[in-house]
Formats: structure tokens, C-alpha cells, sequence
């Protein structure tokens, strides 16, 4: 025994003893039944995770999984855009969706652990009352720490309250027959659509009440009758639109209707861009709410598919076929997916491209062209892009959407690109 009575325990000295077993306590969100619950956004959530791990429970996510986990929940009290950003400050961090109850959990989405240093990012579209599980991986190494800051925005779309049936390729044809293969079906505002039959007609569909712009054997205004429909688009105003002809000087062309009057555009023949002629047309179409139009055609004496722009007055190549593609490469063919943007500036397209990435997005204006994806890129929801959908769209903010099936992540998803 010593000889020295021994002194009591402090309250420092205490914690001193403790210190060590609090470090190696486990997260308190370790397990998805104690997810941490997000009440309100904007938020930042950081916790130590060095002593994480990967539950028994835990479901092996499509592309995060095989690291330590910590969990937390979400409940939409409207209808948002919820964006998530997850940082590890020693190592990558991966984020996974899930909805249902823990231990039958169903994915949804999910975000492959982005390169050092920054954050797995995704955006979720979520109605009022939906609820989420996010699992968000990382590795439990000495002092790390995981960062997962949530912030809303405005729906980037909305579901419609209901939708209604308007005409069944079935449906008889007044022009005989049945209506036959429908073309796209486009809705500027509440009251009006337009669509195609492909060998029959143009309807325009106002407020509930069919009217037909031209059909099968009706005259054309360049002469002869009109034979078949390309899908139709619509600016604020106009219908537009390609047709084949019959028993005319031309064989096709690219028309308007306005309500009343029903005009040509441009036809083979037409001035066509630096002094040459307008040879014949692809099957891609796009116009403007201004009537500025996007179209693929070729011109007298050379074979390569171009990229045009027509403001009404003036026609301009904005991409060529066997031009260098943004992509690597060089573009091989134009697919038949146009979009342009309201005033008209800005066109998007896809391509085929003769490089190892084979496809690609891509953004046209005068200034040349900016990729908006390539195939084999990463995507924002893990994996990489494969494919790409026959339409994208373009937004007055310079805001691309597209589809796009992936190799790695989510079979198919729309994505959003902005400038």
C-alpha cells in the first residue's frame, strides 16, 4: 500500500478515463431505425463518422455501397425540389435514396461517390407527404467527418392534375380509314394542341375543338397536294411543320399555319445559307415562341446534312456534318432531335459522333458549339451516360433537359444541364 493517501478523482481526470470509450461510440444515426430526421431546409448536418459502420441491416446500394453508413430522413411538407450535397472530409462520399421502412427499403436513385474533394450531389422531386431514407456512405477513418447540407428550390416540373384522352390512332380517320400512327403531341398553352397522323393530317386541337390545317391530298400553297406529315411544333402563334408533296414542281417543304392562312416557308429551291439553294430537308424540326426555326437540311452540290437556323429573313449553318464534334471526334450524323430556345438564340441537338464517346449533346449559337453531355460522362445520379433520348428541350434560361439511359446508375433519367 502506498504510503501517500490517494487524492479523489477529479472531474478532469475523469473525463480523461472516458474520453477514450466516448470517441469510439458509434454515430447515433448508425442504423437506418435511428435515422436523423431533417425538420426543415436549408440545413447542414456534420457528424464524426470515424466509428461508423455498416449496419446489419443495411441494403447494399446499386453504386455506394461497401462503406460504413449513416442514415437520415426527410418528410416533403410541399411540393419541392430537394438538392443534397454529401462531403467527407477524408475520403468520398456517396448518398443513396430509399423509400419505405427500414429493413424492406426500395431504391430510387443514387449518387456514385464523386472524385476527391467534392461533394456526391443529387436533386430529388418530391410532392407533399413523401417521405425519404438517406443512406450516406463514407469510410470510418481516423478524425473524419461527413457534411450532408440540404436546400430546396421551385419544382423544376409538375405533375398534371389529370390527363385526358383526345384521339386513338384507332379512331376513324375522316379522310378513311383509322387515324393511323400519331406524331408528337405539343401544348403551348391550356387550350391548344397540335398533332399528326402520319399519312393522313395536321390537326390543331383549340380548347376541345378539332381543326384540320391539311391532309392527305389537299392543296398545297406550293403546289400539288400534300402526301405525308412530319411532326408539328408550335410558336406562340404558328403551327409549323415538314410535309412530303405529290404532282407539284417540289417534292417537300417546311409549312406554317397561322388560324387562318396556311404558307410555305421554305422549299427546295429556297436561298439557302452564303449564296447557296436549299436542296431537300430531315426529318427534325424546331421553332421558336419568335417563329425562328431549327431544321436539318442539305444544300444544292453537297451532300453533308447541315444544321440550319431561319429567322424569316436570313438562313444560317450553325453545325455540319464531319465537323469537329465538342465531344472528341467529329460528327457523323444529326439525329432527329431539335429544340430552341424562346427568343431563338440558342439550338440543341444530338449527334453521332466519330470518336470513341459515339454520341453526344450538344448546344448551338453563333458562338460555336458547347457539349452539353457525352456519352461515357459521368452523370449527377451515378454512373455514366449510354444513350440519349429522340427529344430534349431548352428553356429561356439556357436550362437543357434530356434523356438519358446510363450504364451504372439508374436505367433512365431525365437530366437537367445549365449553362
Amino acid at each position: 500500500m502506498s504510503p501517500f493517501p490517494r487524492a479523489p478523482l477529479t472531474l478532469a481526470a475523469a473525463l480523461l478515463v472516458l474520453l477514450p470509450s466516448l470517441a469510439r461510440a458509434q454515430p447515433t444515426n448508425d442504423e437506418c431505425a435511428a435515422a436523423t430526421a431533417i425538420k426543415k431546409v436549408p440545413s447542414t448536418q456534420t457528424l464524426a463518422v470515424e466509428t461508423a459502420t455498416i449496419g446489419a441491416t443495411d441494403p447494399e446500394s446499386s453504386c455506394a455501397g461497401g462503406d460504413p453508413t449513416v442514415w437520415y430522413t426527410y418528410t416533403a411538407k410541399r411540393e419541392l425540389s430537394l438538392e443534397l450535397d454529401a462531403t467527407a472530409s477524408t475520403y468520398r462520399a456517396g448518398i443513396t435514396v430509399y423509400t419505405g421502412a427500414c429493413g424492406a427499403l426500395t431504391e430510387t436513385t443514387c449518387v456514385e461517390r464523386s472524385s476527391d474533394g467534392g461533394p456526391a450531389r443529387l436533386v430529388l422531386q418530391l410532392r407533399k407527404g413523401d417521405v425519404v431514407r438517406l443512406a450516406v456512405t463514407t469510410r470510418s477513418d481516423p478524425g473524419s467527418t461527413l457534411s450532408l447540407v440540404a436546400r430546396k428550390s421551385a419544382p423544376r416540373y409538375r405533375r398534371p392534375k389529370s390527363v385526358a384522352e383526345i384521339v386513338r390512332s384507332s379512331d376513324p380517320s375522316p379522310y378513311g380509314g383509322a387515324q393511323g400512327l400519331l406524331l408528337a403531341a405539343v401544348a403551348t398553352d391550356e387550350k391548344t394542341t397540335v398533332f399528326a397522323q402520319t399519312a393522313s393530317a395536321i390537326v390543331v386541337d383549340v380548347g376541345g375543338v378539332p381543326t384540320t390545317v391539311a391532309h392527305t391530298g389537299s392543296p398545297s400553297p406550293a403546289g400539288g397536294t400534300f402526301a405525308t406529315f412530319r411532326p408539328p411544333v408550335l410558336s406562340a402563334t404558328s403551327v409549323y411543320f415538314i410535309a412530303t408533296l405529290e404532282g407539284g414542281p417540289v417534292g417537300e417543304g417546311i409549312f406554317t399555319w397561322n388560324g387562318t392562312a396556311l404558307e410555305s416557308v421554305l422549299l427546295p429551291g429556297s436561298p439557302g445559307p452564303a449564296g447557296t439553294t436549299l436542296r431537300d430537308f430531315g426529318t427534325a424540326l424546331a421553332v421558336s415562341d419568335t417563329g425562328v426555326l431549327a431544321f436539318l437540311a442539305r444544300t444544292v452540290g453537297d451532300p453533308d446534312q447541315k444544321l440550319m437556323r431561319f429567322d424569316g429573313t436570313t438562313t444560317t449553318v450553325l453545325a455540319v456534318r464531319d465537323q469537329a464534334s465538342p465531344c472528341g471526334g467529329t460528327i457523323r450524323a444529326f439525329e432527329a432531335s431539335l429544340a430552341i430556345d424562346g427568343p431563338g438564340d440558342r439550338i440543341v441537338f444530338s449527334a453521332d459522333v466519330r470518336s470513341p464517346t459515339g454520341a453526344g449533346v450538344f448546344l448551338a449559337e453563333a458562338g460555336g458549339l458547347t457539349a452539353v453531355a457525352c456519352r461515357e460522362d459521368a452523370t449527377p445520379l451515378g454512373g455514366e451516360h449510354r444513350t440519349f433520348g429522340a427529344r430534349s428541350a431548352i428553356n429561356d434560361l439556357g436550362e437543357v433537359y434530356f434523356l438519358s439511359s446510363v450504364d451504372g446508375g439508374p436505367s433512365n433519367a431525365v437530366v437537367l444541364w445549365m449553362w
